[in-house]
C-alpha cells in the first residue's frame, strides 16, 4: 500500500509525514526493545497509510465550498454562544462571571477539561470515520490512538494556533503581503523602461522580506532620533558660534 495513486506533490507530502511518524513515534521506542523486528513498524506504516488514503478520498470527494460552509455553520454557533455570554459580563469581569456562574456556556467554553473532552470526542469521530475497521475493533489500539490524536495532535495544534506569537506572525505576514504588489509593479515598470526605479524597488522589496513591520518601525524611530540629535547638536554649535549678546 502506498501513495502512488495520488498526485506527486500530495504523495510526497504524505510519504514524508508517514516517515516522520514511524521514525519519531514508533521506531523511537520500539527499536531499542526489538531492534531486528520490522513487522510491527511495517504494520503501523500500513495502518497509517490506509488512514491517510481514507482521509484524502473523503476530503477530495467534497467540494471546497461545502467544507467551508460546514466549518462556517459549526463555528458560527460557537461564536453566537460566546458573544451572548460575553454580553452578560458587561457589568463585571469575565473571571468573576465564570466563578459566579460555573455552569454557564462561557465557563464551559474556557474550561480546559471541557475542551479536552471535546477534543477527545473529535478524535474519536476522526478515528471512527477514517481508521480501518480492524483497528477500530481493537479497544487498546483505539484508546491509545484516541489519546494521542486528542492530546498530542489536536490540543497542541489549537494551542499553537491560539498563541499570540502565531497570530501576530500571520498579521505581519498578511500586512507585508498586502504592501508588496505595488512594489512588484514598480519593478516591472523599471525593467521595461530601463530606469533606476526598478532597481530601487527591487532593493526595497528585498529589504521588506528581511525586516518585519516591527523592525521597520524601530528602524524608522532610530533614524528620527538620530536626526533629532543632529538638529540639537547643530543648534548647540550655532549657539556657541553666534552667542547672543
Amino acid at each position: 500500500i502506498g501513495f502512488s495513486s495520488l498526485s506527486p506533490e500530495t504523495a510526497a507530502a504524505f510519504e514524508e509525514l508517514t516517515e516522520a511518524v514511524i521514525r519519531d513515534y514508533v521506531r523511537y521506542w520500539y527499536t531499542p526493545i526489538l531492534p531486528n523486528d520490522e513487522k510491527f513498524p511495517g504494520s503501523c506504516r500500513q495502518l497509517l497509510t490506509r488512514t491517510l488514503l481514507n482521509m484524502h478520498g473523503h476530503i477530495s470527494s467534497k467540494r471546497p465550498t461545502d467544507t467551508f460552509l460546514l466549518f462556517l455553520v459549526s463555528t458560527s454557533n460557537i461564536f453566537i454562544v460566546f458573544f451572548r455570554e460575553l454580553a452578560q459580563t458587561a457589568q463585571t469581569s469575565i473571571g468573576t462571571y465564570i466563578e459566579e456562574c460555573p455552569s454557564s456556556a462561557l465557563a464551559q467554553l474556557v474550561d480546559r477539561e471541557s475542551q479536552r473532552r471535546k477534543l477527545r470526542m473529535a478524535a474519536e469521530d476522526i478515528l471512527q470515520t477514517f481508521l480501518p475497521a480492524e483497528a477500530v475493533d481493537c479497544t487498546p489500539m483505539r484508546t491509545f490512538l484516541t489519546e494521542v490524536l486528542a492530546g498530542a495532535v489536536l490540543e497542541r495544534t489549537v494551542e499553537k494556533c491560539s498563541s499570540a506569537d502565531f497570530i501576530n506572525g500571520w498579521i505581519i505576514y498578511l500586512l507585508e503581503a498586502e504592501t508588496q504588489p505595488d512594489i512588484l509593479q514598480k519593478i516591472d515598470i523599471g525593467a521595461v523602461e530601463g530606469s533606476d526605479e526598478g532597481a530601487a524597488a527591487a532593493e526595497q522589496l528585498a529589504k521588506r522580506k528581511r525586516l518585519s513591520r516591527a523592525e521597520e518601525e524601530m528602524e524608522k524611530a532610530m533614524k528620527e532620533a538620530q536626526e533629532l540629535s543632529m538638529m540639537i547638536a547643530e543648534d548647540e554649535a550655532r549657539a556657541v558660534r553666534d552667542p547672543v549678546d
